[in-house]
């Protein structure tokens, strides 16, 4: 019973490393060996004269041909149903692999559904609380606040809407970025967003505090480089280089500021706001004044691993 136990497990890899025709050859080999090694033993005890062995021989050939080829074929047909069923087997997997995939995709849009939604009521209670306010000051930071919490539910509802589940194309997110803060801010009938974008795919854990950033920059120029209605354009442009380097570049012709003095300003949070986020990206950010305007450059390296393991901690 041991011996049998031993035998079976060993018995079953050799056949899964084995395909059926190696099998069937082996099996074929071994009887023809044992059958020429004992056949004619017998025949020889059997035959007393050459007459009678060489009736025998012919008789021994035929017999032979007819049970080879009821053993071939029988080993065929069991062959043929050991890989019906295995395709069978392999495609109940593949289906139930299929359908908890479809499942598992299903409760990750909801996750995103849900997510985007609570961000949404929150906002909208913002937004409720502002009305309520006098104080023009404390109601514009709230803004601030919602515009910012607009921008990561934003990355959530691309998440559900798109086949991508846990990654984002920046220039579909960025172009509906672009006109909320249009709204948001009114600026559209003055400042002219002039946006060149190509398709950059970036996973949710930088998808989130970069598209915060290029909320905050967008924010910041509109706000700050336009001041008494000034009419003005920014040009938006974003590209992915074959080294793998996601480059961000935003200019405007606006009032060009000095970045060691804006800190001062009343800007001065969103001005840090954007340094941190570049840090905690790994990424490098250049401001440069201009005449006009200022221009912002960000250059993310999106083949650095560095990056993903400073986001997780």
């Amino acid at each position: 019973m041991l011996m049998k136990s031993r035998i079976r497990p060993f018995l079953l890899m050799v056949a899964h490393y084995l395909s059926g025709p190696v099998l069937i050859s082996i099996a074929y080999f071994i009887f023809g060996f044992f059958w020429i090694l004992f056949s004619d033993r017998i025949l020889l005890e059997l035959s007393p004269s050459s007459q009678d062995y060489i009736k025998y021989q012919t008789y021994k050939g035929w017999l032979y041909i007819v049970i080879t080829t009821i053993l071939v074929y029988a080993l065929s047909k069991v062959y043929a149903i050991h890989k019906d069923k295995s395709l069978s087997l392999s495609r109940e997997k593949e289906r139930i692999i299929s359908e908890n995939l479809r499942e598992k995709e299903t409760l990750l849009k909801e996750v995103h559904h849900r997510v985007k939604n609570n961000l949404q009521i929150m906002i909208s209670l913002i937004r409720l609380k502002r009305k309520h306010l006098s104080d023009a000051h404390d109601s514009e930071i709230l803004k601030e606040i919602t515009d910012k919490m607009h921008a990561i539910a934003l990355v959530h509802e691309m998440l559900y809407q798109e086949d991508l589940l846990s990654e984002v194309n920046m220039k579909g997110y960025i172009i509906k970025m672009i006109k909320h803060l249009e709204v948001s801010l009114e600026s559209r009938n003055r400042v002219k967003i002039h946006p060149d974008l190509m398709d950059v795919i970036l996973p949710l854990e930088i998808a989130v505090p970069y598209g915060i950033l290029i909320n905050e920059i967008i924010t910041n120029i509109l706000k700050y480089a336009f001041p008494d209605e000034l009419e003005g354009d920014i040009t938006l442009e974003l590209k992915k280089e074959d080294d793998g380097k996601a480059v961000l570049y935003i200019k405007d012709n606006g009032i060009e500021f000095e970045p060691s003095v804006s800190m001062d300003k009343e800007h001065a949070f969103g001005m840090r706001l954007i340094h941190v986020l570049a840090d905690q990206l790994n990424a490098s950010l250049h401001i440069d004044s201009e005449k006009p305007g200022t221009s912002y450059t960000l250059v993310l390296n999106l083949n650095n691993d560095s990056t993903s393991q400073r986001l997780n901690v």
